[in-house]
C-alpha cells in the first residue's frame, strides 16, 4: 500500500503554524526513509525561492488569512491510490503550489499581495494508471504516459487544464464556470458531464466519446464548434486539418481502462497493439499487420506473455519478448 507524505504538515511547517507535537511528527517522518528527507528538502527548498523576493521585516503575516488558504488549497485536491494505481508529481514547484498553497496572501504595508499564479503538472507513468479529484470535485483518471496541466486558479476563476495523452473526467456540474479540455488544436468544452479524451502526441488524431451529457468539441484557434457531441457518440478529430468524423461508439468501452480492464471487440491487431503496449508499458512492433484476424477479448490482470498466448489461440501468431520490445508476425 502506497502511504501518502504528511503534506499537510509539511505544509504547516513551512507556514509556521505547526505545534511542537506536529513537528515531532514531521521529524519521524523524515528520519523514517531517506527518500522522505530528500522531499522535505525539496519542497523547503522551493518555499524559501517562492519567498525570497519579500523581506522578512516588511511581511506581517495574516496568520489566520493564510492558514485559510493553505486549508483551502490542500483539501480540495484528494489524491486516491487504488490497488495498482500510482500518481506521480512531476513538478516539485508545482506540490509546493497545491498543497503549501503559493497563493497565499501577506499583509504588506495594509495591502494584500498575491504571489504569481504557478502550475501543476500531474503524470501517470508508462504502464500506470493514475485517479485524483480536483478542487472542484471533478474525477480524472490518466491513461499510462498522460500528464495534466493546470493552475491553481482551477476551480476558483477557471476550470481550464492541458491534456496530453488519455483521459477520463467524470465533470462536477458548474454553470457559471464552463471545464475546457485543451489539447492543443481541440479543445473539449463542457459543464458537468462524463467523456474520454485520447490525444497522445504521437496520435495523428484526437477522439472524444461521450458516456452522458454534452461537449462542444472546439477549435482552440477560433473557438469554431467542430462536434457537439450526444452520448453514445465518438468524435474523431484530424490533427493536421481538423476534419472530423462523428460514429456510434460504446463510450463506457472507450473508457473501460479506467476500471483496470481492457476490452476488444471487433479490433484490428494495430489497435490491440497499441492499447497492450500502454496498458504494460512496452513497445510492441506489429509486421503484416493486413494478414491479421480482428479481436474480441478482455484483459484484467494476465501477464502479456498469457495475453499473447490468448491471442495465439485465437489467430495463430509468432511473438518474442526482448526486454521491453515485444515482436508480432503472422504465422
Amino acid at each position: 500500500m502506497i502511504q501518502m507524505p504528511p503534506y499537510p504538515l509539511i505544509a504547516k511547517y513551512l507556514a509556521t503554524q505547526s505545534t511542537p507535537q506536529e513537528d515531532v511528527e514531521l521529524l519521524a517522518w523524515r528520519n523514517a526513509l531517506p527518500e522522505n528527507e530528500k522531499l522535505f528538502a525539496e519542497l523547503s527548498a522551493e518555499w524559501e525561492l517562492a519567498n525570497k523576493n519579500f523581506r522578512a521585516e516588511n511581511i506581517i503575516p495574516d496568520k489566520e488569512k493564510i492558514w485559510n488558504k493553505i486549508q483551502k488549497q490542500i483539501h480540495p485536491l484528494v489524491i486516491s491510490y487504488p490497488k495498482s494505481f500510482v500518481i506521480r508529481v512531476a513538478s516539485i514547484a508545482a506540490t509546493v503550489a497545491l498543497l503549501i498553497g503559493l497563493s497565499i496572501s501577506f499583509l504588506v504595508n495594509d495591502k494584500i499581495t498575491e504571489i504569481p499564479i504557478l502550475t501543476s503538472t500531474f503524470i501517470a507513468p508508462q504502464g500506470q494508471k493514475s485517479q485524483l479529484v480536483l478542487a472542484d470535485g471533478t474525477k480524472v483518471w490518466l491513461n499510462s504516459g498522460t500528464s495534466l496541466t493546470y493552475t491553481n486558479k482551477f476551480g476558483d476563476k477557471d476550470r481550464k487544464l492541458e491534456l496530453k495523452g488519455e483521459a477520463f473526467f467524470d465533470v462536477i456540474k458548474n454553470k457559471d464556470l464552463k471545464f475546457v479540455v485543451s489539447t492543443g488544436k481541440v479543445n473539449v468544452v463542457v459543464h458537468g458531464t462524463a467523456f474520454n479524451v485520447k490525444s497522445y502526441p504521437a496520435d495523428e488524431n484526437i477522439a472524444v466519446s461521450l458516456l452522458r451529457g454534452k461537449v462542444d468539441v472546439v477549435s482552440s484557434e477560433n473557438s469554431k464548434s467542430i462536434a457537439l457531441l450526444a452520448p453514445g457518440q465518438r468524435v474523431v478529430v484530424g490533427k493536421m486539418n481538423l476534419t472530423s468524423k462523428i460514429e456510434k461508439c460504446d463510450a463506457e468501452i472507450d473508457g473501460i481502462w479506467r476500471l483496470e480492464k481492457l476490452k476488444f471487440e471487433g479490433a484490428t491487431i494495430a489497435e490491440v497493439a497499441e492499447k497492450l503496449g500502454k496498458w504494460y508499458g512496452l513497445n510492441i512492433e506489429v509486421k503484416d499487420a493486413d494478414k491479421f484476424q480482428k479481436y474480441w477479448f478482455t484483459v484484467k490482470s494476465e501477464s502479456v506473455q498469457d495475453i499473447l498466448k490468448s491471442m495465439n489461440g485465437l489467430h495463430p501468431i509468432k511473438y518474442s519478448i526482448k526486454g521491453n520490445t515485444v515482436e508480432i508476425s503472422s504465422r
